[in-house]
């Protein structure tokens, strides 16, 4: 009976993807400065060519004010360049040579723009050659999950093996973390009753079906579409607790550049022995209305615990909090009533890291996380 429903007790990545919600309009940020369609500001045929040859870096937030380094070929002693992002001037600082030090104007547009360069005589441009990406300072600029679980107790009808899944995106920022997924504003013990999570966002495709996770003892290939992916690992390749999870991938603009090398995304905390109820036994344990849930303390984030209560195998009650990892909670009286030796609740605890990493495209924060779950089940008394 309890095995039939073990797949709910945990996050999936079907469910993460429900929560966050789908890409946007083919799932890119934005729009791209096209000249043939807002008017090119530029003269065509000039006697003379420059080579814009690279632009560094490649990327950039929309507000702009931050200096990028553009190599041009085909410059003249006394020429005074001007540079254009898209249909935006910026500022030129220093010209050495080849070598331009520019301020990166705002743009009114995100997405990929021509980096173009003009002097009396000649023109020159780098198609697609910077990407702009909405500014993500303070918020969220990925969301996802990597899980351990582990099953304790006698009771399932036979042995079960740990489980393991990752599931993440790249997001458009976001006013919200992974906490809140559970529980309104992430807020430290307390608990909820079928939370409506926040609203969906966007995942930013980059245009891969696959992307790597380097555990430091194992690289993982992780696939997906539309920006969102996710797998079933071997438990064995989920990291012990301190170590970070770096994200790769390799595709066309506008990730190339800051996702071409690692970047840290995650890291995992150490595992959770549950201590209160007593599940690990080899019968289910009773519990009250009111559920005191204990644990060895640690040094997690939080711990999230998630409590789905099952009548004749239909889920009939969720729960989920969001706790300090202090060892103790009593989880409030949520239920909606009692039906008979049919009812029984299955209970995860999972310690979660949050490191909130910095994003190398926007300014954002990871909120990606690394959890740490044990799974048993309890038999409420007559309520």
């Amino acid at each position: 009976m309890i095995a039939a429903v073990l797949a709910g007790c945990f996050v999936t990545g079907a469910d993460l993807a429900a929560v966050v919600g789908s890409s946007g309009p083919g799932g890119r940020p934005g729009g791209t400065t096209d000249p043939s369609d807002t008017g090119d500001p530029f003269e065509p045929a000039k006697p003379g060519a420059l080579e814009v040859v690279s632009v560094a870096p490649t990327f950039g937030v929309d507000t702009g004010g931050y200096t990028s380094r553009v190599v041009v070929e085909g410059l003249e002693p006394g020429d005074e360049p001007s540079v254009w992002f898209g249909d935006e001037p910026a500022v030129v600082w220093s010209v050495n040579g080849g070598a331009l030090e520019v301020e990166v104007p705002t743009s009114a547009v995100t997405g990929q723009v021509d980096v173009r360069v003009e002097t009396a005589g000649a023109l020159g441009a780098l198609p697609s050659g910077f990407t702009y990406w909405a500014d993500g300072v303070g918020r969220t600029g990925a969301l996802g999950i990597m899980q351990r679980i582990d099953y304790i107790g006698g009771y399932w009808g036979s042995a079960i093996d740990p489980v393991a899944s990752v599931s993440l995106g790249i997001i458009t920022p976001a006013d919200f973390g992974f906490a809140e997924l559970y529980v309104p504003d992430g807020a430290r013990d307390t608990c909820a009753r079928a939370w409506d999570s926040p609203a969906s966002v966007a995942y930013l495709d980059p245009g891969v079906s696959s992307v790597d996770l380097d555990t430091g003892s194992a690289l993982l290939l992780v696939r997906g579409e539309g920006g969102f992916f996710e797998a079933d690992v071997d438990p064995d390749d989920v990291p012990a607790g301190g170590a970070v999870v770096s994200l790769q991938m390799s595709a066309p603009p506008p990730f190339d550049a800051p996702f071409a090398a690692a970047v840290p995304l995650f890291e995992m905390p150490d595992p959770i022995t549950v201590t209160e109820p007593g599940m690990s036994g080899a019968s289910l344990p009773f519990v009250e209305r009111e559920i005191r849930l204990g644990w060895v303390a640690g040094s997690g984030d939080y711990v999230l615990a998630t409590l789905n209560r099952y009548r004749d195998d239909t889920l009939v009650d969720e729960v989920s909090c969001v706790l300090t990892d202090d060892g103790a909670f009593t989880v409030p009286d949520f239920w909606t009533g009692w039906s008979g030796s049919q009812d029984y609740i299955v209970i995860l605890l999972a310690r979660v890291a949050e490191a909130k990493l910095p994003m190398p495209h926007d300014g954002s924060m990871s909120g990606v996380v690394g959890a740490r779950g044990t799974v048993g089940a309890v038999v409420p008394l007559a309520w």
